[in-house]
């Protein structure tokens, strides 16, 4: 049974804020599979419908719409066919429960801008912050350079990619997906990558353009970075002047509980964090000589661990601090609407979780209601921190 409201989740689920929102289906079977097979199913579904209409459109059986990937398709469309699985994070409005999230902590509408004071006039939409399948992908690649069986199959001149993952899995099973499993850091992002700690509202469009950008590839580090500093010249979401772009970026940042991918920088500003040391050398490279191309986006090889170690981190956290976040506004809403005017659509800059729980406290004691409860719920998210 699937929660579809934040009410619910709330109250029946042992772990909210690690609930993975591919559940959200009523689909028993499906939510039975093991983590790496539903994912695929999950993304196959997408990819099903994807075929079904270029097939259409072709006039090609729906196996050679796909091109050389013919088990990976039909895969794909059985899948479609069998399965109705809403976006997770939102996209379309059919995961009511991702709907209802951002409804709670932010009072998003879709397609209404007028609610955004934190990045006013842009309109948000729902987004899954940190892409799975890029890194996933990457681990496949390697994984092929050393079989001789399995590079067989990649199309020439293809690289790694979700079809990909897909055909190996439909010729080899349960073989394929142990040399994935075995890794505990891309086990534990594949099972995250649809929690609550990795859902955001972000500017209408960007989602799609992050996503297709090679400078970028759906890196949440990397679109920070280029929304705060616009390197492409194109995701002017934040406004030209390079002073109102930071001023809209710390509330966006704080707005969205996003202190993981920032730090404090010794003039008090924000500045992204990398994931990655191949990241960091690509913001670097932008602020020393303004460069902004698809070099050092990709993780090597050995930074692969660190990558989803770091991502895990910061989607494991921000779902705890969530989760506090959502029972104060449901228990308690005038206080979380104390906190959002106060705290998180401010322009301040803090210095990680420590701070902003701090002034949290701080708000909450100035409250003239009975705040006991509220700031137990508080003293408990801290001790987490601790």
């Amino acid at each position: 049974m699937a929660y579809r409201n934040i009410k619910k989740l709330m109250q029946d689920c042992a772990s909210p804020s690690t609930y993975n929102f591919e559940l959200e289906c009523d689909y028993e079977d499906y939510k039975a599979l093991p983590l790496f097979e539903r994912y695929l199913v999950y993304k196959s579904t997408a990819l099903g419908d994807h075929i079904l209409k270029e097939a259409e459109k072709s006039g090609l059986d729906e196996r050679w719409a796909e091109g050389c990937y013919h088990e990976a398709a039909n895969f794909c469309v059985d899948s479609y066919r069998k399965y109705d699985l809403p976006d997770c994070d939102g996209w379309g409005g059919r995961c009511k429960l991702a709907i209802d999230l951002y409804q709670q902590l932010w009072g998003w509408k879709e397609g209404d801008s007028s609610l955004y004071r934190a990045v006013e006039p842009i309109v948000l939409g729902g987004d899954t912050f940190n892409s799975v399948q890029t890194t996933l992908n990457r681990y496949i690649h390697n994984i092929v350079e050393n079989d001789s069986e399995y590079k067989q199959h990649i199309m020439p001149g293809g690289n790694a990619s979700i079809r990909f993952c897909i055909q190996l899995y439909c010729l080899y099973g349960k073989g394929f997906i142990e040399q994935l499993v075995k890794n505990e850091e891309l086990s534990r992002f594949v099972n995250l990558t649809h929690s609550m700690g990795n859902l955001v509202l972000i500017p209408g469009g960007y989602n799609r353009s992050r996503g297709m950008a090679k400078e970028i590839r759906d890196y949440a580090d990397l679109s920070l970075f280029n929304l705060l500093h616009d390197c492409d010249g194109k995701a002017k979401y934040f406004g030209e002047d390079s002073k109102e772009r930071e001023k809209r970026f710390n509330r966006y940042i704080n707005f969205s509980f996003l202190w993981d991918y920032v730090e404090k920088s010794a003039e008090g500003i924000y500045e992204v964090r990398p994931l990655c040391d191949s990241h960091r050398l690509k913001m670097q490279t932008w602020d020393s000589l303004g460069i902004w191309d698809d070099k050092n986006v990709l993780p090597k090889k050995e930074e692969l661990e660190d990558l989803c170690r770091n991502i895990n981190r910061g989607i494991a956290r921000r779902g705890v601090f969530m989760t506090a976040m959502l029972e104060i506004s449901m228990k308690f809403p005038d206080v979380y609407a104390l906190l959002m005017q106060k705290v998180f659509l401010t322009e301040q800059v803090y210095d990680g979780y420590g701070e902003v729980i701090a002034a949290v406290k701080e708000q909450i004691r100035t409250c003239s209601a009975d705040i006991s409860r509220a700031a137990a719920i508080v003293d408990k998210l801290e001790d987490t921190w601790r």
